[in-house]
């Protein structure tokens, strides 16, 4: 047994953060099934309120939470600064054989691998698509993380993780050697789709997209980045060809960009054809997964693979994404389309699944392949568990 804390800016429940809550707890699990013993050391982020349970163990797996200077901050821009984070870990860091270091620049992470340099306990990095730097204000604060933190902690690392071939190339701009550069896919838990009924009929009501056959979903944070606005100037050709075809949007604002998207929808005159529905998570959304016959996701920037395409796929739904959101294999299972941040492109791929009920159904059921032969947990967790253990020499 193995001794395995996980340092994270958000953990379980905080599904509003994204994926890498979830991925993080699935592995958890999954290595304290294999017999180790696993803690975290997180925030109190939870959404735009705290979390208030500073302490609790979950099917095994003991959380402490530190409490942020500003819970506004954490919300709204992912600025992480908990106290007494620093004084608990250098307390603590001893007891652990091995230390899982999630997403790229944040204050916990430059705290930690420089106590587990210190104290000679390896560590592991997992950046979840958070290594490319964005522009704004963000940008000279991370300029300044990377002169300083950032080559030191990638050189440190026992090994890299990476969700794709693209994700793998930018460590190696922090002066990571290949070797150390790990393949490593999402893992996705598929008990969380297996549910007996998903009640589809009660969520088109609820959101009153009855009538309408031809759903094209996005889940996900309303950010320009995300490139939804690409998704809402695409409609106008699209209902030209399919008249009941209606954009499906869900997800929370970033605080900014939706009153943006909302003015776009009016003079586009989409208003029956774009629908806005805000955040929704985990089982809650899954109606929208199984109505809908694509999921679409086309991001600015470089994000790496997104766990709700994973999700769509795990429930028959074929996917469209770009390069910035590459899925490994997808194209070869036939399970969806990556393609390139093409507006003509994204349009024919996407008539094409919606036109022929035949190629829609095969792709969803591609797709469901795909998910168990490649990011199944169980095949993800037993990869880690052997990155570990050849770090450990076992």
């Amino acid at each position: 047994m193995k001794n395995i804390l996980f340092i994270a800016p958000y953990a379980f429940p905080a599904w509003g953060y994204g994926g890498p809550p979830r991925i993080n707890h699935d592995l958890a699990i999954h290595l304290t099934k294999a017999g180790n013993k696993v803690e975290f050391y997180t925030t109190d982020a939870l959404s735009e309120k705290r979390n208030f349970k500073a302490t609790e163990t979950i099917q095994n797996i003991t959380i402490k939470r530190f409490k942020n200077i500003n819970n506004w901050l954490a919300w709204n821009y992912k600025i992480f600064v908990p106290i007494g984070f620093a004084r608990a870990l250098k307390a603590n860091i001893k007891r652990f054989d091995f230390v899982f270091l999630s997403d790229f620049r944040n204050y916990q992470n430059i705290i930690a691998f420089r106590f587990c340099q210190k104290y000679k306990i390896p560590y592991c990095l997992a950046a979840y698509g958070s290594i490319p730097i964005p522009h704004g204000l963000k940008k000279y604060i991370k300029q300044v993380i990377d002169a300083i933190w950032t080559k030191r902690m990638v050189a440190g690392a026992s090994f890299l993780l990476g969700q794709t071939e693209h994700e793998k190339k930018l460590y190696c701009k922090y002066q990571a050697d290949q070797s150390r550069c790990k393949i490593f896919p999402l893992g996705i838990n598929l008990k969380y789709f297996k549910q007996s009924k998903i009640n589809t009929r009660l969520f088109r009501k609820k959101y009153d997209i009855k009538s309408y056959k031809n759903i094209i979903l996005y889940i996900g944070r309303i950010n320009r980045l995300k490139g939804i606005d690409f998704l809402i100037k695409s409609m106008p050709e699209i209902i030209k060809l399919i008249p009941d075809a209606q954009l499906l949007i869900i997800g929370r604002d970033d605080g900014y960009y939706l009153k943006t998207l909302q003015n776009m929808i009016v003079n586009l005159k989409l208003k029956m054809y774009v629908k806005i529905i805000g955040p929704l998570y985990e089982t809650d959304n899954y109606p929208a997964y199984k109505i809908a016959k694509i999921f679409v996701f086309m991001p600015r920037h470089y994000e790496e693979t997104s766990l709700a395409c994973l999700a769509s796929l795990a429930l028959g739904t074929p996917v469209i994404t770009n390069h910035q959101s590459s899925i490994p294999f997808l194209n070869k299972y036939k399970a969806g389309y990556e393609i390139s941040h093409d507006k003509d492109i994204y349009i024919k791929k996407l008539i094409s699944i919606l036109k022929n009920h035949k190629l829609n159904n095969e792709m969803g059921n591609n797709g469901k392949k795909l998910i168990k032969n490649v990011f199944d947990i169980s095949r993800v967790g037993k990869l880690l568990e052997q990155y570990i253990k050849e770090v450990l020499h076992e």
